[in-house]
């Protein structure tokens, strides 16, 4: 090896491979460690390495294994010019923004890798192919090939969904993926249920400022008819999300509303400028279907009242999933969810009822109506609270390519007080379900039962949607 092809092996080790002397020698293990050294070299300026060569004595008197890999370096190699292909309605700055790597630097594969989905993210290509240009080699310096193919800019799209105490309900939309040519999105939706009325318009634009932000910007309308409450709001915000590197990402913001509420304290309005934060640790390999890792999400909204309004509060929440696979094909999927939340700042009542914590439902603790876990008025309606925490426990198992199984277990409550009271008995329900695999996503089929079923529950719920319940 020369001097720099030692320089980049520097630091690699057996633990650094998950390798541990007096270890219980495997085949997997050798081969892992093999390919890890390979990927090194890759992020070290030589991403042309490769095993030529692999040795493995055993010796049955001291029950040991010896073994010893062989590895081509090849040449070191530092990016070169950009050369991209394949555009024509898509800008080639909004290529050139997404690049992690910098002209002249070592070769990291690792940065080829984080640029591949930095582009293929912003939605605007059918395909993303990176590769260095071996042919126009000028010594240790190889430009870089970037072959897009555009998708078409605008799309239609919509969904579907049922539960028994919801009803059915529709959304559609359009969207444009490259409104004004930089990437920006424009989405228009309209969503019709048998308790909501709603539209939004959103717009999106990427590396706002700096490559790694995100601003989004929208105004909504609703008509609510629940239960618990009737509403009609309208309102605008504005949204900062950055990705900090890997899993890490965090949002800021800021949203003004205006609504009109009907509840179990009369009818009143309310004009609320809120001012949310959250920050994100995702591990999922998958937003619909998650079958490894976890996603904690940490999330914090003051609200001040305006314009006669008094309404002063904070609502704070955390949520939790973790999916576990149980064997190597990733068929048998044992997840789990936590929710806690709580509003300080103001009573309950004081608290407009769109913004109290509310559970109960396909989203919640499935066999209990929407909304309808919780304290209750004197006419015996759901008004939300204070404080929530509700948990899940879910076993999904694939037994055929596009058919699934799903056995699940939900719990919680909703509080009048500002912290949850772990006292205070949780309501449980119980259940089964199907899945069906599409390309988009899963379909889903649950029905629930509830465990601690009171007079006004129904025997059993049926939810029905896209994607798994968490």
């Amino acid at each position: 090896a020369t001097e720099d092809q030692e320089r980049a092996a520097d630091g690699i080790s057996y633990e650094s491979l998950g390798v541990a002397l007096g270890e219980r020698a495997r085949a997997d293990m050798i081969v892992s460690a093999e390919r890890q050294v390979v990927n090194r070299l890759g992020r070290k300026g030589y991403p042309f390495a490769q095993s030529v060569g692999r040795d493995i004595v055993v010796d049955h008197e001291t029950r040991s294994v010896a073994a010893t890999l062989e590895l081509d370096a090849g040449q070191p190699t530092v990016f070169g010019a950009l050369e991209i292909d394949g555009l024509s309605e898509v800008d080639a700055a909004v290529v050139r923004r997404e690049i992690r790597w910098k002209e002249g630097e070592p070769y990291d594969i690792q940065k080829v890798t984080e640029t591949r989905q930095a582009l293929s993210s912003l939605d605007l290509f059918s395909s993303v192919t990176i590769r260095p240009d071996e042919q126009q080699r000028q010594g240790e310096t190889v430009p870089m090939s970037v072959a897009l193919a555009e998708s078409p800019p605008r799309s239609i799209g919509g969904g579907v969904k049922y539960s028994t105490s919801e009803g059915l309900g529709v959304n559609a939309f359009w969207r444009h993926r490259n409104f004004f040519g930089e990437g920006e999105e424009l989405r228009i939706e309209g969503q019709v249920s048998e308790q909501v009325y709603g539209a939004d318009i959103k717009l999106g634009k990427p590396a706002f400022l700096d490559q790694d932000n995100r601003l989004d910007l929208g105004v909504y309308a609703r008509d609510e008819t629940f239960d618990a409450y009737d509403a009609q709001r309208f309102g605008a915000g504005g949204t900062i999300t950055r990705q900090f590197g890997g899993p890490y990402s965090g949002s800021a913001g800021v949203t003004l509303e205006q609504s009109r509420i009907t509840d179990e304290t009369g009818i009143n309005n309310f004009t609320l400028i809120g001012f949310p934060v959250t920050a994100q640790y995702d591990t999922t390999n998958d937003f619909l279907n998650p079958t490894s890792g976890g996603r904690l999400r940490l999330a914090a909204t003051p609200y001040a009242g305006l314009i006669g309004s008094t309404a002063n509060f904070a609502v704070l929440r955390a949520d939790d999933t973790v999916h576990y696979a149980l064997d190597s094909d990733e068929k048998y999927i044992l997840a789990g969810r936590l929710t806690v939340g709580s509003i300080l700042g103001a009573t309950r009542t004081d608290i407009p009822a769109d913004k109290r914590f509310h559970a109960g439902g396909g989203d919640t603790v499935r066999g209990y109506g929407f909304q309808s876990v919780g304290p209750r008025d004197s006419e015996n309606n759901p008004t939300g609270g204070s404080s929530m925490i509700a948990g899940s426990v879910e076993f999904r198992a694939r037994v055929w390519e596009d058919i699934g199984l799903v056995t699940f277990l939900d719990g919680g409550n909703v509080y009048r007080s500002e912290l949850p009271d772990l006292g205070e008995k949780l309501l449980f329900g119980a259940g089964v379900g199907v899945r069906y695999y599409t390309p988009i996503g899963p379909l889903r089929f649950d029905i629930a039962v509830p465990l601690d079923k009171r007079e006004d529950d129904s025997s059993f719920q049926i939810y029905i949607s896209l994607g798994q319940a968490f």
